[in-house]
């Protein structure tokens, strides 16, 4: 498994595990609220390929500093936190009924925001544990929630609908249908503006409203498009897409125009693309593929600044490290970092089993990641040396986010939310 790139097998066998209702507990915390937030929905209407349904109800305002707002920190997907200090132990477990295979967010507000494999978004107190509410959604959650402008959360949903809850209190302010499934994150800019990506090759734009203002094709309808897209400079967006089997190896990368969802180019990887992309400082654009490459692309044209092969399929996102090494972790367990001048590999740390987690970058330079041996793994991001581990009891395929205390949050496929101090 590997997370924000989900065979569809994956997601069929989930699907058919996970459907029950939300049971939540905690472990050295308060007793829990769970307050059920659901919204009968109004209003629908048809725009474009597209359909949004919408509630009555606007939005209100939103919050200005979010520690963790989206999918590997940022828009440009570079898994940098602005906090620090975490040493490995735990300050509360909250546990879900289905897996938890996302990252969180962490908001201004002191909230941080989950999703999982039965159905639910939630929101729970960072710092206590304390469940404030949850949203039943139609299907089983591997996209990790967005948070937006004027108090939006974002999250997609194998139901194919993207849903745009009220954040402070779990509420639907609308949703909108895209053709297949959404697996993927959603990208939320400064303006408002949503991007989302279905699993049939389409990608959206949308306003904070849920209106449709483009829809691009990247695709034919059998490619696996479940890979959540980046943001760049000049009004770029950057998607990758994975064909099926029976299609070869047509893992492609496409930078489209934001404003219009115009193609500006498109650059080949010759094999199956098995991470999102993310955008460096310098601009460039990386990617790992199922066979082990590296790839740093320019984001300008789509020209190859270089490649680097390490022998083991390529999971998550790589990130984007503040001391200049880009992370990335393999299948194989190993993690590894990445001279951005060149690609050459500047240490490799082994854990014990896979790791699909995207790593995730403390304000110090420290990286953070979970392995499929059970536990959460820091590293020291200049070294690759060992500063701790945590054990989690269960497969840890979601990917961390760090809050603006340095508190570790992180799910587990046992349904186990963590906070690890």
């Amino acid at each position: 498994m590997v997370i924000h790139m989900v065979s569809g097998g994956l997601v069929r066998i989930l699907e058919l595990i996970f459907g029950g209702l939300l049971a939540f507990g905690c472990m050295g915390c308060e007793p829990t609220l769970a307050v059920s937030a659901g919204m009968e929905v109004e209003d629908k209407m048809s725009i474009g390929s597209g359909s949004l349904e919408q509630t009555k109800n606007g939005p209100v305002a939103g919050h200005e500093v979010d520690a963790w707002p989206t999918f590997h920190a940022d828009n440009r997907r570079t898994g940098r936190g602005i906090g620090h200090g975490a040493r490995g132990t735990l300050r509360w477990v909250v546990k879900a009924n289905g897996p938890i295979t996302s990252c969180p967010a962490v908001g201004a507000e002191g909230l941080m925001f989950a999703a999982s494999g039965d159905h639910s978004v939630f929101a729970v107190d960072a710092k206590s544990g304390r469940v404030r509410w949850k949203y039943m959604t139609g299907d089983i959650i591997m996209s990790s929630p967005a948070l937006g402008t004027q108090d939006h959360l974002y999250v997609g949903c194998s139901d194919g609908y993207l849903y745009a809850l009220r954040r402070s209190v779990g509420t639907l302010l609308w949703r909108f249908k895209v053709t297949g499934k959404v697996v993927a994150s959603p990208a939320v800019d400064a303006g408002g503006a949503v991007y989302v990506t279905g699993n049939e090759g389409h990608v959206y734009a949308l306003d904070s409203s849920g209106r449709q203002m483009w829809m691009a094709q990247v695709g034919h309808s059998a490619e696996a498009e479940q890979f959540t897209p980046a943001l760049g400079e000049s009004g770029a967006l950057f998607v990758a897409a994975c064909a099926g089997e029976d299609y070869g190896p047509a893992g492609r990368l496409f930078c489209l125009d934001r404003q219009t969802g115009k193609q500006r180019w498109v650059f080949h990887a010759n094999d199956y693309i098995m991470t999102s992309p993310s955008v460096g400082d310098d601009g460039a654009v990386y990617i790992g593929t199922r066979g082990g490459v590296l790839y740093a692309v320019s984001g300008d044209d789509g020209h190859i600044r270089w490649q680097t092969h390490v022998g083991s399929m390529l999971g998550g996102c790589a990130a984007v490290g503040r001391s200049g090494h880009i992370f990335c972790g393999t299948q194989s367990g190993h993690v590894y970092a990445f001279d951005p001048n060149d690609g050459r590999v500047v240490w490799n740390f082994a854990a014990g089993q896979q790791v699909s987690s995207s790593i995730a970058i403390d304000s110090e330079g420290d990286v953070y990641f979970g392995s499929f041996d059970t536990y959460v793994y820091a590293l020291d991001g200049k070294t690759g040396a060992r500063k701790w581990t945590f054990e989690a009891h269960a497969w840890v395929a979601g990917s961390p986010a760090i809050g603006a205390d340095g508190t570790i949050y992180i799910g587990a496929m046992d349904g186990s939310l963590y906070a690890i101090q």
